[in-house]
């Protein structure tokens, strides 16, 4: 009975401590601007919210029908569909979360949620080596980093695949203790899971094979059942990289593997510091160090340990031998494994050095400057004043990525029905020119003042806005032609509204009207 109340009021701490780090989590995204601010402090963050909201609104209006008909007519109107350039598992979840409220509040909801099913997730490891409640101080604590702040202030997938593949861990460790089929299978489910919520998950292949020589577990490679884990990821996994892998290598840079090391070293050596604080770095290298040098450690240190540590080093190996940029979010699947393995260690070792870590990271802890993305909404209020209707008004954005991002989202998320599709919105980046994911291969699609106008009366463009918080020597070639076009008796200037982007800059939207509305 004493037993099953030890258990009963450790269910009831993890339940306090999820609703704790929800609302804690929520407050860190009120200072950092999230719930004022519009879409954009990312290019990815419209794409993302914009194809969770085509999910939404396909459950809602016109499921049981094509939907790749329904996609295809979607883009058409808001240009910003991630769907295989990324999987779908986390547009599956943020569809189905947004069909009360098609918001993007409920979209900042949901990453709290997710964020504190990570803190939940953590404290529970820990909570099998050291006393709950500083394994939730910690696991809570930890939410508050740089890297975690930023993260769960924008709409992006990663929150959710550091979930996945902190559940992944949960199951390796688990059929490290237990050897059974049902404890590889879950491990393999939970990996393809993490695959289809983004390619880079790829890296928990690492995990069997990096634990096996850290650990020396050879005995590992005799258990029929480990064979049994890859088998969820072919069947449910393979086929959907297979399906996406043309357009998922457009996401790739042109750099060589030597080229990409170098340039990710550098910038992981600065990054990782200032993502995890520096004393909480300084303890993980010598963790590592300590690990890789001294493979003599008894069984239960090497299910938990060692654990922790392969996938510390399967994301390490990801980011510095893929070339797909550089970025800290890349980082965001070892964070939680490596503050575990910290901290477990220094309690292992002296459980006041815990604290003591624990202060000096809180002392060092630069917080992050709050996002501000503002203008475009105002832009489109304008707009929609001045226009002699609200119906089928076409928008031609000059602008970059996030510009570009900021304005189909607002208009998506500003809809008066999930089958309204009265508004269009044109992106210059691609109705101007062809170019790859990144930009790359760059080709002008009207090369003239003739062509261009040609080109505007084919879509019948009512609204060109023109983002000048770009800035100068990141705006495409096509900006100069919009503006000289722009001179001509076919367009009247209607207002200049201020824009303000962090990072980047300020500036001005101007907006131009088609005389002939």
């Amino acid at each position: 009975m004493r037993e099953m109340s030890n258990v009963t009021r450790f269910r009831l701490f993890l339940v306090g401590l999820f609703v704790l780090a929800a609302l804690a989590t929520v407050g860190v995204q009120m200072r950092n601007g999230f719930y004022t601010r519009e879409l954009g402090s990312d290019p990815d963050e419209p794409a993302h919210a914009v194809t969770a909201l085509m999910v939404r609104d396909y459950l809602a209006s016109s499921l049981g029908t094509n939907p790749a008909a329904f996609a295809t007519q979607y883009y058409q109107h808001f240009p910003k569909v991630a769907l295989g350039h990324y999987p779908p598992v986390f547009y599956g979840l943020a569809g189905f979360w947004l069909l009360p409220s098609p918001s993007v509040k409920a979209l900042g909801v949901l990453q709290a949620l997710l964020t504190a099913l990570l803190v939940v997730s953590a404290a529970g490891l820990m909570a099998r080596r050291m006393p709950w409640w500083l394994a939730g101080l910690l696991a809570l604590g930890w939410s508050f980093m740089p890297l975690m702040q930023k993260q769960s202030s924008m709409v992006m997938a990663d929150s959710l695949l550091a979930v996945v593949c902190l559940w992944s861990l949960i199951a390796w460790q688990k059929f490290v203790r237990s050897g059974t089929a049902a404890s590889s299978v879950a491990f393999g489910c939970l990996a393809a899971l993490a695959i289809l919520t983004k390619g880079s998950a790829w890296l928990l292949g690492a995990v069997p094979p990096v634990y096996i020589l850290l650990s020396r577990a050879w005995e590992l490679l005799k258990n029929w059942r480990l064979w049994l884990a890859p088998l969820p990821v072919a069947l449910l996994a393979v086929p959907w990289q297979l399906f996406s892998s043309k357009i998922t290598a457009r996401g790739m840079t042109s750099d060589t593997s030597a080229e990409h090391l170098g340039k990710a070293v550098t910038f992981y050596l600065e990054a990782l510091p200032r993502s995890l604080t520096w004393p909480v770095a300084l303890v993980l290298v010598i963790a590592l160090g300590a690990i890789l040098v001294r493979w003599h450690r008894s069984s239960e240190e090497r299910e938990d340990d060692h654990s922790s540590a392969a996938l510390v080093l399967a994301t390490l190996l990801v980011v510095f031998l893929v070339p797909a940029g550089v970025t800290t979010r890349y980082l965001l699947p070892m964070f939680y494994p490596a503050l575990i393995l910290v901290s477990c260690l220094l309690w292992r070792w002296q459980p006041w050095s815990v604290l003591i870590v624990a202060l000096a990271s809180i002392a060092s802890v630069d917080l992050p400057e709050p996002q501000q993305v503002d203008g475009y909404s105002e832009a489109l209020g304008h707009i929609h004043r001045v226009s002699r209707t609200d119906g089928d008004l076409r928008i031609l954005v000059v602008s970059d990525a996030r510009g570009e991002g900021s304005v189909v989202a607002e208009v998506a998320f500003n809809k008066t029905s999930a089958s309204d599709f009265s508004s269009t919105v044109y992106r210059a980046s691609k109705e101007l020119a062809e170019q790859d994911w990144l930009g790359r291969n760059y080709k002008a699609k009207a090369t003239d003042l003739a062509a261009l106008s040609t080109l505007l009366n084919q879509r019948e463009v009512d609204w060109i806005l023109v983002d000048y918080s770009v800035q100068d020597d990141r705006r495409a070639p096509y900006f100069g032609l919009v503006e000289k076009v722009l001179e001509s008796s076919a367009w009247a200037h209607s207002a200049d509204l201020p824009a303000i982007r962090t990072p980047g800059g300020q500036g001005r939207l101007a907006l131009y009207q088609s005389r002939n509305l």
